[in-house]
């Protein structure tokens, strides 16, 4: 789940509807490759998978060693405030991305 996050970076930025994407301010600002089609996402709802998602991934980080009990602890308060329908995407999302910041992408990939 971590490379997925990392490999976020490399989705087409600008795309238009003809598939091309053209090499815009934007996609020069977030380095996108254009010839990548990998993204990310989490199945929170378990439509597509029959677990939440967002579980697997703090479960992976943790057997991983990439975060610790408080880390987990956090994500279990997060999926509880989710099942209470108070859970904040967008805030929960820049919080993980803060903790990612500064690592090597090849730190990610297997």
């Amino acid at each position: 789940m971590a490379r997925l996050l990392a490999e976020t970076r490399n989705c087409r930025v600008g795309m238009t509807l003809s598939g091309s994407s053209p090499p815009d301010k934007a996609t020069k600002s977030f380095g996108a490759r254009p010839s990548s089609r990998v993204g990310a996402f989490f199945d929170m709802d378990k439509t597509l998978i029959a677990e939440n998602s967002g579980s697997i991934y703090m479960k992976k980080r943790y057997q991983d060693g990439e975060m610790g009990l408080l880390g987990l602890a956090r994500g279990a308060f997060a999926y509880l405030r989710y099942r209470m329908g108070v859970f904040d995407m967008l805030k929960s999302t820049h919080a993980m991305t803060r903790d990612l910041k500064g690592r090597q992408e090849s730190e990610f990939l297997a």
